[in-house]
């Protein structure tokens, strides 16, 4: 290609529009071709260098002054019907002004402004999705899976216990805690104790109504256990012997599904402090001994008694409102 051929390229001309190049010294101020020409082809296009219309790009005063290159135009069009309008020309009301040329303000970069703001908002995007992933990596483990059919063994990432942050608006890393223990006071209810037995028409000697042994004991607020049962280490502690136990026809299981050997069972005052380390709550129960336990476990009855949990669980309280 020759020089001049990439001259015309540069300078957007239309293939139809006929050029002679300058043979006289006497070149056209708007195309910088010869003068000698009937309709000069810079008469309807857009300099590549400047964006203003009605000159090339070669004889730019703009680009001869060492000016910066603002825009990239492709060359004015004829619309193809009256009305319409090319939207890859543009026009006189798009041109660059003088002063915003000196206060920096350019079609070109105006459009690198633009995508650094998009860059900027995307490195965010992803600097706020990298950070949740980071924080999320404290409870990322590997673990082996091996394939059924083939046998092969391959690592793969398990997330650990995660948790919902409201504030925050993504999960976090939570540690996992232990169960449901609070410290719980329990000790034989005598009168009710004698009550069961005159009902069962048992003549095992009666319990003294006042001045049981009391026994401090870690338990465990259990939602999902229908009644209140302990281990024979508890029993022993409130000076309960196996032949007072009243007997019961109570079949327990384990969240296994495996049966519990249940020995009897005795009713018991339940007492635990409440929040502000003052307040004393206490309920009565029948704690069910079992020979497989090794700690109390309190039922979601006697935690709605006691007031650590609402009488609507699993299903939140009602809201009431005031005027």
């Amino acid at each position: 290609m020759s020089t001049y051929q990439r001259q015309r390229r540069a300078d957007g001309l239309n293939s139809k529009v006929t050029v002679v190049p300058s043979t006289t010294g006497l070149e056209c101020r708007h195309c910088g071709f010869d003068r000698k020409h009937e309709t000069c082809p810079a008469k309807d296009q857009n300099c590549r260098h400047c964006g203003k219309p009605g000159h090339f790009s070669r004889v730019c005063a703009v680009k001869k002054a060492g000016g910066p290159k603002v825009a990239t135009l492709t060359p004015l069009r004829k619309p193809r019907r009256s009305g319409a309008q090319d939207h890859n020309t543009v026009t006189e009301n798009d041109t660059i002004e003088e002063d915003n040329v000196l206060l920096g303000i350019t079609i070109g970069e105006k459009k690198v402004l633009k995508k650094e703001r998009q860059r900027h908002q995307r490195n965010l995007r992803r600097g706020e999705e990298q950070s949740e992933v980071d924080s999320l990596l404290e409870s990322v483990t590997t673990e082996q899976v091996r394939d059924k059919r083939s046998g092969k063994v391959t690592m793969r990432r398990v997330l650990g216990n995660v948790m919902f942050d409201v504030d925050s608006g993504k999960f976090v890393t939570k540690p996992l805690k232990r169960l449901n223990k609070f410290t719980t006071v329990t000790r034989v209810e005598g009168a009710q104790y004698n009550k069961l037995l005159k009902t069962l028409g048992s003549n095992q000697p009666r319990m003294p109504e006042q001045g049981m042994k009391e026994a401090e004991s870690i338990s465990i607020g259990d939602t999902g256990a229908t009644v209140t049962c302990c281990g024979t280490s508890l029993m022993r502690e409130l000076g309960i012997r196996y032949e007072q136990l009243l007997p019961t026809s109570v079949t327990l299981y384990a969240a296994n599904r495996k049966q519990l050997s249940v020995l009897g069972c005795v009713p018991v005052n339940i007492q635990v402090t409440a929040v502000d380390k003052e307040t004393k709550v206490s309920t009565v129960a029948i704690m069910y001994v079992v020979d497989e336990l090794k700690c109390c476990f309190v039922s979601r009855d006697a935690l709605q008694k006691l007031g650590c949990i609402t009488k609507y669980f699993p299903l939140p309280p009602p809201q009431r409102w005031t005027v």
